[in-house]
């Protein structure tokens, strides 16, 4: 190969090495004779990690990977010398000491009459945020359900290249396997995307505009769906741009391409979650809001702060939600007892739930509350308004008191006519007559 069609290719390589927004390593295969040290790390792993190029150069893969994973390095090796490749999780630990999850694809390829190995790592921080924020969510939302109860995966880095003409001129073997995923088609070197996306306009009309935009010097980042046949689709992480030879002139195009599709879905999945418990927030007719306790430095309660409120809880107390977020109980109700800071309070620090009936003299109502601790340091209250059933009650233990005490009065008046009978008989007895009246049953 000519030297100059070498060194264009080189650079080709390299704008791709150094473009790549995932980080990339070259090493030696570990063995009884190479201890493994790095020969190259371009500038997304050395962010990731917050190393030099030169640092990096001095360091082997077991230098930053995080001890609990150190134990697989041999059966990965093993793995690496037999298949050639290998893609895992593992997690990396930057020179600050933070630890990284991240997906590795490796693949082992021959070089100067030795094994090396190169690795493309994708920071998956994001995707385990999602994750777990999926998680909270889908908890949220069962707890949500239990309220209403009581009181009603291998992912792919793509790159390739093409020239002016929209021909490829190199794409590695993930772009190639997807690409025939994609169109059913064996993608060769040569091959314009005008010829591979033949058969699906308005993905090639698309494709066509994004590398376009590249090969007219712009650099293209987005995040974008890709159809495929049968009207099935994959999320993309895209990123496109120029490829200059040494005089700075366009001559082709580069992508770096990561398949994001489990985020995207984990994304909508958490913001279905997120709408359906929403509307159960929304619509549910007792009263519902979200909390965080206010300690004193001896960690005793003296106040709380309101978080979220549903609509049912303005009805049922008068207060607006606007007023309410961010601010204290006793900002908002000055004159809340202290009864109700100190049960919400062993709510949100001990995690046990309670339930009461209580009266408000701010509010002047009565309410049935449910009380639990969501998470650390907050609590959530479930309640009803119960004023006109207390009002109720109270106007009948007033009736019945009337009603007890009418009915003394006529007994006592009942005995006193049985006495004043008996007391007419006995004079007439006196005044040897008969009696007037018969009070043998009116005694029993």
């Amino acid at each position: 190969m000519p030297e100059s069609a070498f060194s264009e290719v080189q650079q080709k390589y390299e704008a791709l090495f150094n473009l790549a927004a995932d980080g990339i390593v070259v090493h030696e295969l570990m063995s009884e004779t190479a201890a493994g040290h790095f020969i190259q790390a371009n500038p997304a792993i050395c962010s990731l990690l917050g190393y030099t190029r030169a640092e990096m150069r001095e360091l082997t893969p077991l230098d930053i990977m995080a001890p609990e994973d150190r134990h697989a390095v041999g059966q990965d090796v093993n793995t690496m010398a037999a298949e050639g490749v290998l893609r895992h999780e593992k997690t990396l630990v930057a020179k600050d000491g933070r630890r990284i999850p991240v997906e590795i694809s490796t693949q082992l390829f021959p070089y100067q009459g030795r094994p090396l190995v190169m690795s493309v790592i994708r920071d998956v921080t994001e995707r385990k945020r999602a994750e777990e924020t999926l998680r909270e969510s889908e908890q949220q939302l069962r707890h949500a359900r239990e309220l209403l109860e009581a009181v009603t995966t291998g992912t792919k880095v793509l790159i390739a290249t093409v020239d002016r003409d929209f021909r490829y001129t190199f794409f590695n073997r993930e772009h190639h396997e997807e690409l025939k995923r994609i169109t059913g088609k064996d993608t060769a070197i040569g091959m314009s995307l005008t010829e591979v996306l033949a058969d699906m306009p308005e993905e090639r009309d698309r494709a066509l505009a994004i590398w376009g935009r590249a090969l007219h010097g712009e650099t293209v980042i987005q995040t974008l769906r890709f159809g495929t046949r049968g009207g099935q689709s994959r999320w993309y992480n895209t990123n496109h741009a120029p490829l200059r030879n040494a005089a700075g002139q366009i001559v082709g195009a580069g992508e770096v391409t990561s398949e994001i599709t489990d985020l995207v879905q984990a994304q909508a999945s958490m913001r279905e979650s997120e709408e359906r418990y929403r509307t159960l927030f929304d619509r549910m007719t007792e009263g519902f809001a979200l909390h965080e306790i206010v300690t004193d430095e001896q960690g005793r309660p003296v106040d709380y702060r309101f978080l979220d409120v549903n609509p049912a809880f303005e009805r049922q107390t008068g207060l607006q939600r606007a007023d309410l977020l961010g601010s204290r109980v006793l900002e908002v109700l000055p004159g809340t007892e202290t009864s109700w800071i100190e049960k919400y309070g062993r709510v949100a620090l001990t995690g046990e739930p309670v339930h009461f009936e209580e009266y408000s003299s701010v509010l002047n109502r009565w309410y049935e509350v449910y009380a639990y601790r969501p998470a650390l340091r907050q609590f959530a209250v479930v309640f009803a308004d119960i004023t006109k059933r207390k009002l109720a009650e109270e106007e009948l233990l007033a009736r019945n008191a009337e009603l007890t005490e009418f009915n003394c009065l006529m007994v006592d008046r009942e005995l006193r006519m049985i006495e004043l009978k008996r007391e007419i008989n006995e004079l007439c007895r006196q005044a040897d007559q008969p009696p007037r009246y018969d009070v043998s049953e009116e005694a029993v």
